[in-house]
């Protein structure tokens, strides 16, 4: 009989566990009770967690010792101070964080607390990473090999979160067996151009595609079957390092850091998106289009002055943006003038303005403020 080709995916129930077990047993317990076996070939993804339970890498809150460092990074995150110092004790480095969390990195893996999980364990108990995954991931591919008498590859998963997207999906927390990274650099695309920067996370990939039987709830299915990945296994030991990447070659890292721009350049920036969103506001006045891009940055898709500036030219033109938005030849009260910088400005400081146009000579008036009307002085 003909084998398929296409990719198959066979999740395999377990029993829940809260201590630690034999997974190799479990694993050949759970294929019989679901009329599988393993395959020379076969890809077989574990929860991470399921086998940090295995190993007895579970922990009792009420147990941790809380530092004073942890009990201040619980307040300014508003945290439990047991996780957060659970936190400090496992992760590689502590990027920072927000309400609940922390952002860490750890075995090779920017993640939320460094991968400390409280769920789907008995009230008062936490599950951590594996001492070593890849070290796990390679001793249970060679018990399999030796107890079940098949050839495959090992993935341990776990749960990550895309930056800037809502919901989980899966990533490779160690793999064994195979190379989790497929190196497509100098290969065509469909034009002919050859690829620069594509490596592909087969391992990841594949994670995604099994977490969608495997779940994150009640589903009892830590064991998953991959066939037909058309991977090539080999005896190669795999570690962080063939799938980690270096903090200043990492897109979110470096530009969240180092590479964060400026607050000018970000205004710049945004303001130039905007425009390129919507078309250009009329009211530009008696400025150039130049001059008009210097003041982009001040202005809000309305148009609005969103803030004041100390820099004089700049100031001028902004005076001059706002001297432009009053008709030629028309009489103002001071409670109109009012209402109009009101309405062309955001900060709420319609005083400052008048008074700046004023003395700048951008705006006249009756000594006693009475009335006010538009000059036709340039000083930019």
């Amino acid at each position: 009989m003909t084998q398929p080709s296409h990719l198959t995916i066979i999740p395999i129930a377990a029993p829940v566990q809260h201590a630690p077990f034999n997974l190799i047993d479990t694993l050949r317990d759970s294929l019989t009770n679901a009329g599988e076996t393993l395959q020379d070939g076969d890809i077989i993804a574990i929860s991470s967690k399921y086998t940090a339970i295995s190993e007895g890498r579970t922990i009792k809150l009420d147990e941790i010792t809380v530092s004073e460092t942890a009990r201040k990074i619980a307040e300014r995150h508003s945290m439990n101070p047991v996780i957060a110092q659970l936190v400090i004790n496992e992760a590689d480095h502590v990027f920072g964080g927000i309400h609940g969390f922390l952002l860490t990195a750890k075995d090779g893996i920017i993640s939320p607390n460094a991968g400390i999980d409280r769920s789907n364990i008995p009230l008062g108990n936490a599950v951590l990473f594996s001492q070593d995954p890849y070290r796990s991931a390679a001793r249970i591919r060679g018990e399999i090999r030796q107890q079940l008498s098949t050839n495959v590859g090992v993935i341990l998963t776990d749960s990550w979160l895309m930056p800037g997207r809502l919901g989980t999906t899966g990533v490779a927390l160690a793999v064994a067996g195979f190379y989790p990274v497929k190196d497509e650099r100098g290969k065509p695309d469909l034009f002919g151009n050859p690829l620069v920067v594509t490596r592909r996370s087969v391992a990841d990939q594949l994670v995604a595609a099994a977490e969608l039987v495997m779940g994150e709830r009640d589903e009892a299915t830590p064991f998953v079957l991959l066939r037909n990945t058309r991977i090539e296994l080999t005896d190669q030991p795999i570690t962080k390092e063939d799938v980690s990447i270096a903090w200043d070659e990492c897109i979110y890292v470096e530009s969240l850091t180092r590479g964060l721009l400026p607050d000018d350049l970000q205004a710049a920036v945004q303001a130039e998106h905007d425009r390129a969103l919507d078309p250009p506001i009329e009211g530009r006045g008696s400025l150039s289009a130049d001059q008009y891009a210097k003041i982009l940055p001040f202005l809000d898709r309305e148009g609005r002055v969103t803030r004041w500036t100390t820099h004089p030219h700049q100031r001028a033109l902004l005076l001059t943006y706002l001297r432009d938005q009053f008709e030629i030849g028309r009489v103002y009260k001071e409670g109109e003038v009012n209402d109009l910088l009101k309405a062309w400005h955001t900060f709420g400081d319609h005083a400052v303005l008048r008074r700046e146009l004023f003395e700048g000579g951008y705006l006249n008036r009756e000594k006693d403020g009475s009335a006010y009307w538009r000059t036709n002085t340039t000083f930019v």
